[in-house]
């Protein structure tokens, strides 16, 4: 079995780390457990949530999502201005640091949100789902949400103003950040 894992972010004066829940710890075995579907919910996705200053651990928890699975990697979350953002499942969650307290959830895919992205830029989030792409605000509010034809599985690029993101039969759709519009869809020429 491969080992957990993990990224590293920094938060003013903190390191946050994210990453797999190993499958045989329990959510005893954390200070805070945040069961985003509720306790008899099966879930589908595990994080570990720690804070660390002056390398001792100051706090941890576990993030508990349904939807579909998801896992840790580079876009898994960030941290702005004193909250770590967590893509778990199909949702994003706003943690407060140090105390990973939950400050919000917000449902940005209908199955699995794969990744979440801070553009300063619009002051907002993108996250890029398994079915949908959507805009979000700091404090969780879904702005737009635009889908494809299938699966967003084969690409993700965030290039100016636009967002292009790949399907499963490799069509790319380019969407507006403003307002959440497919300006362009450009099929594969394999599936032309």
């Amino acid at each position: 079995m491969s080992p957990p894992r993990q990224l590293d972010l920094t938060c003013g004066t903190y390191r946050v780390v994210v990453s797999d829940a190993d499958r045989s710890t329990t959510p005893a075995d954390y200070s805070t457990a945040h069961y985003l579907d509720g306790e008899k919910y099966q879930a589908s996705s595990c994080h570990r949530v720690t804070v660390i200053e002056d390398g001792q651990d100051v706090q941890a928890c576990l993030l508990i999502g349904g939807g579909g699975t998801s896992g840790v990697h580079a876009h898994s979350a960030v941290c702005i201005g004193g909250r770590c953002y967590v893509a778990v499942g199909d949702s994003v969650c706003a943690l407060s640091v140090p105390g990973l307290d939950l400050v919000w959830r917000s449902r940005v895919d209908s199955l699995t949100c794969f990744g979440v992205h801070y553009l300063p830029e619009f002051q907002c989030f993108i996250s890029h789902g398994e079915l949908e792409i959507a805009r979000f605000d700091l404090n969780g509010k879904v702005t737009w949400q635009t889908s494809g034809r299938d699966i967003f599985s084969e690409g993700f690029a965030i290039h100016g103003e636009v967002i292009e993101a790949t399907d499963f039969y490799k069509t790319t759709y380019r969407i507006d950040i403003e307002t959440g519009r497919i300006v362009a869809e450009m099929p594969s020429a394999q599936g032309a």
